[in-house]
């Protein structure tokens, strides 16, 4: 290989380097290259360096001399070598005026490795001799420049987003334990707000119960007028109202208690199956018939444990209660739907025959008990506390009165609660 040949290669592999890089610098700032960007420049790359290697090494005949017989380097050397220096300054310029813009110390290091090219290409434009101290000089100040070049792209290419992600675990680390000690002291204040809620509870049955004893005396005695009956009823119901306000108050904070990784699964068609028997035991004066139409191979499996029960248990009892003469007739349904997005939830429907809701209790049921705003009116039904708890499970529940036929009205409660599946799905924020 002539000496023409390695200065060739050597002299072109500066201009391809510093070409590089005012390329580079010229490019958008923060830009983000995809990948097709990436196979497009290596190839341009390899397909230069081939078509500069098949031209140095095949064709070397038909390229200008750079050396002269004396060993220095030809005016059309010289050029090349100017022409790198030229380059080199515009670089100089740019990184420069980036590095002011935009404060990263990266272009200032290429700015600097540039700098000291400049000199590099002056000192290898100055020398006589293949082996004399300029030379060794020229070598000098290219090795260092590209050093100050490989510091500065190794810090924006590794030790910058190294920085970057060790800050980011160090702040993540922060806000875990901010977060945790924010849930404890959440768990703390809950605690003490459910001790706060016995104690009022408690303290606000002790207060009704001889309100309603002394009612209910007054109103077995035969010595009231009518007007004093009526007082005394009034006050025997809402007595009875504010305590089952405090009761349903005391079961939607159990209920709302309970975080989504702590929900318990209930068989609604085991639960329904055995609930006649229970409303029949706490109301032996009642007669009370039902018809159920239940899975029979499926098991209806929901989330919401014990506070869905208590919630199907109050619909039963109401329904009950709100006939105080004759016989309760009651059908019960447990089938699978599905909603528009195709989620699948179990929907409880419990009709009762020859009833109807009152416009009042219709009114009530759909108030929702909300602690920021206090209590409403009618926020005492219970239909409006069980829609709460069936809500926190991920459900929904309504009544309604039916059409009349056969001039028969009927009533109907409608309960629907997310299958095991579709929790899961509303629980990692799909909502569709």
């Amino acid at each position: 290989m002539s000496s023409d040949t390695s200065t060739y290669f050597h002299v072109i592999a500066r201009l391809v380097i510093i070409v590089a890089l005012l390329a580079a610098a010229f490019l958008p700032f923060r830009r983000l290259t995809e990948v097709s960007d990436s196979i497009i420049i290596i190839l341009g790359a390899v397909v230069f360096t081939l078509l500069v290697f098949y031209v140095v090494v095949f064709q070397a005949d038909s390229l200008p001399s750079i050396h002269s017989e004396s060993g220095r380097l030809t005016s059309y050397g010289r050029g090349l070598e100017y022409t790198s220096v030229f380059l080199f300054g515009l670089g100089i310029l740019r990184y420069s005026y980036l590095g002011g813009i935009h404060g990263q110390s990266t272009h200032f290091y290429i700015a600097a490795a540039l700098v000291v090219g400049v000199f590099g290409e002056l000192s290898f434009s100055l020398y006589s001799q293949a082996f004399n101290l300029v030379n060794l000089m020229a070598y000098c100040f290219e090795f260092t420049s590209f050093l100050i070049l490989f510091l500065a792209l190794l810090r924006q290419s590794v030790a910058m987003p190294l920085e970057k992600l060790l800050l980011t675990r160090r702040v993540h680390e922060k806000d875990q334990t901010r977060l945790e000690l924010k849930t404890k002291e959440l768990d703390e204040a809950r605690l003490r707000a459910q001790a706060h809620l016995d104690f009022l509870a408690h303290d606000v049955s002790n207060i009704i119960s001889p309100i309603v004893s002394y009612a209910e005396m007054l109103l077995v005695g035969n010595d009231l007028t009518p007007q004093q009956r009526k007082y005394a009823d009034t006050i025997l119901k809402q007595a009875q109202r504010g305590g089952a306000f405090v009761a349903n108050l005391r079961r939607l904070a159990d209920a709302e208690a309970v975080s989504p990784d702590a929900f318990v699964g209930i068989d609604l068609g085991r639960v329904l199956l055995g609930m006649e028997e229970v409303v029949r035991s706490t109301h032996p004066t009642k007669t009370i018939s039902t018809t159920q139409d239940l899975p029979v191979d499926t098991q209806a499996i929901a989330l919401g444990g014990e506070h869905v029960e208590g919630v199907l248990y109050e619909i039963m009892k109401n329904a009950v209660e709100d006939v105080p003469e004759g016989p309760v007739k009651l059908s019960i349904t447990l089938r699978q739907v599905r909603n528009e997005h195709g989620k699948r939830y179990w929907q409880v429907c419990i009709t009762q025959f020859d009833h109807k809701f009152s416009s009042e209790t219709l009114a009530e049921a759909r108030v929702i008990y909300d602690p920021r705003r206090g209590i409403g009116r009618g926020i005492t039904s219970s239909y409006s506390f069980c829609s709460s708890i069936v809500s926190h499970f991920g459900g929904r529940l309504w009544i309604e009165n039916l059409p009349e036929t056969d001039k028969t009205q009927n009533s109907r409660v409608t309960i629907e609660l997310p299958t095991a599946d579709t929790m899961m799905d509303l629980l990692r924020g799909d909502q569709t």
